[in-house]
Formats: C-alpha cells, sequence, structure tokens
C-alpha cells in the first residue's frame, strides 16, 4: 500500500538491513494503469532491490520474473529464481502478451476505466455515513 509517511524515503529504506521488494505478481503489468504499481507509487525511494512479476506477463501461462540490484541477483543460486526456467511456448507467450499490450493501450485503458470507478464509487459512498473515504492505488 501507498505509505502516507516518508517511511520509503530513500534515505529510511538504506539505513536498515532489510531488502526493499515489491511483489508485482497481482499489480503489474498494466492492471493499475501503469506497468509496476509499487515501483510506481514510491518513485521518491529509488527503485526497490528486489521486483517480482508474475500472472500479467502470462495471461494464464506460466511464467514470472525476477529483476534485482546486481549485489542481490549474485547472492542467489541460479536454481533459487525460477519455477518453470522459462520454456520457449511461455517466453512466446510473454512476448505476445506484452506486444498486445503495447498494440491496445491496455495500460491506458485502465488508467480511464479507474478514474471512472473511483469517481463513480466515491460519489456513491458520498451518501453513506459509514463509508470515510474511497481510496484507489492505495491513497486518495
Amino acid at each position: 500500500m501507498r505509505s502516507r509517511s516518508n517511511w520509503w524515503s530513500r534515505a529510511n529504506v538504506r539505513s536498515t538491513t532489510i531488502l526493499w521488494i515489491t511483489d508485482e505478481v497481482q499489480t503489474g503489468l498494466g492492471r493499475t494503469g501503469d506497468h509496476f504499481w509499487g515501483r510506481q507509487a514510491h518513485a521518491e525511494a529509488g527503485p526497490p532491490d528486489l521486483l517480482t512479476f508474475d500472472k500479467g506477463i502470462g495471461n494464464g501461462m506460466s511464467i514470472g520474473g525476477v529483476v534485482a540490484r546486481a549485489a542481490v541477483m549474485n547472492c542467489l543460486d541460479t536454481n533459487f529464481t525460477y519455477t518453470f526456467g522459462g520454456s520457449p511456448v511461455t517466453m512466446a507467450a510473454g512476448l505476445a502478451n506484452l506486444m498486445d499490450f503495447l498494440e491496445h493501450d491496455i495500460q491506458g485503458n485502465a488508467r480511464r476505466v479507474g478514474g471512472l470507478l473511483i469517481e463513480r464509487l466515491r460519489a456513491v459512498a458520498a451518501g453513506l455515513p459509514v463509508v470515510r473515504e474511497v481510496t484507489i492505488g492505495g491513497a486518495p
């Protein structure tokens, strides 16, 4: 979720020994209107140490990925970073899906539809005293 404080600032993140990992399995590749939601939401902190993505790139095929700083990846055994090993069929499916995202502006559509959705949800919520706020992308 998007932090409402400056905890995610580069100085705070780097002052710990904790790795900043953004898990984009559910939210990545256009589902929120951005390539990688966690990355976009916390851009002021700089790039994460490690980013994972999965479902969105394969559109049903068993494909995923891990992107990380070299210092992090160099600590991992190569057998640790994958489940299915990148078969030619799943790689072709992933590439075709990425091309479709670009050709049909899937991310732009997600932004447009998301904007309409939040507008309508807020209008409905305005008349409901039990709803304090409606947020999108983790923030108001």
